[in-house]
């Protein structure tokens, strides 16, 4: 370990050489990934596997049933590491199993408009009882048998179709994590989380265009809608599925700007949270969460 630690302090003065020589930028950030990469090896071979400490007074401290300051905080390093993957974890579980999978309506496949859909629901809840005297009572197994009769598929584009809500959850869950790394590498540059928010928006991007992809087969492929909502739905899908893609090429890049990468996260983030709600206002109607 301690030869290690002597190449990484080789490794940095190297790199002083370099920014003090005007050398090219991609041959000093090639030089930073691999001192990451060195450090990332000590880390490895550090006591958060073995648990035993570095210098020979920890051992000392130990067998004596006393904890020193070097034990300390060792121990507490190798906490606090645990603890932050767990709740990473717990974040990543949470945003993924939060949401549940909403129905889109068939109505508008029919291109019919908010007020011709609202009616037919009031008119179905509110049908009075004489208008189907005749009709023998439907025992609730029947119904539920009516039910699953009334939604077979009846096509590979109705499949696609369905799968929508069920895509829609990863782009929201990827881009709102990615935003939080990017905060957690602004206020702390050493956390090395650069890596992790190149994933989190690459998988945001591939998310989002599955998604925009099956919104349209959800919706109908046309360019204009009836319903209001439905054409603000289809429309923010399509551009936020672009932003993705523009966010994944700045974020692949380490020579862009950074702030461009957080103006386009910010405004992802902001997109994904507004098209959720159009999305309740489609499935659940108008007013879903009772603010208006």
């Amino acid at each position: 370990m301690i030869n290690r630690l002597r190449r990484i302090e080789g490794q940095v003065r190297g790199i002083q050489k370099m920014v003090e020589s005007d050398r090219y930028c991609i041959d000093i950030l090639t030089q930073i990934q691999a001192i990451k990469a060195a450090i990332g090896k000590v880390e490895r071979e550090s006591p958060a596997k073995s648990r035993q400490p570095l210098h020979p007074r920890c051992n000392r401290e130990r067998r004596r049933g006393r904890s020193g300051d070097e034990v300390c905080r060792i121990d507490r390093l190798v906490r606090e590491g645990k603890t932050m993957n767990k709740r990473r974890l717990l974040v990543f579980t949470i945003l993924f199993a939060w949401s549940a999978v909403a129905c889109a309506h068939e109505g508008h496949k029919e291109d019919k408009t908010d007020a011709e859909l609202i009616a037919e629901s009031v008119a179905a809840e509110h049908r009075g009882p004489d208008e189907h005297a005749d009709a023998p009572s439907l025992s609730a197994e029947e119904v539920l048998q009516q039910r699953i009769e009334a939604n077979r598929l009846q096509s590979a584009d109705n499949l696609l179709g369905r799968l929508h809500p069920v895509a829609v959850h990863f782009p929201i869950a990827l881009f709102l994590m990615a935003l939080i790394a990017e905060v957690i590498l602004m206020r702390r540059p050493a956390a090395g989380m650069e890596t992790t928010v190149r994933l989190l928006t690459a998988g945001g991007a591939a998310g989002a265009v599955v998604s925009a992809l099956l919104g349209w087969y959800a919706a109908g492929w046309r360019l204009s809608d009836r319903s209001e909502t439905l054409g603000l739905h289809r429309w923010l899908g399509t551009a936020i599925a672009l932003l993705g893609v523009a966010a994944w090429w700045t974020a692949r890049d380490p020579r862009q700007n950074r702030w461009i990468l957080r103006s386009l996260l910010t405004l992802l983030a902001a997109a994904v949270i507004f098209q959720g709600y159009l999305g309740g206002e489609l499935s659940d109607g108008p007013n879903h969460l009772g603010l208006r």
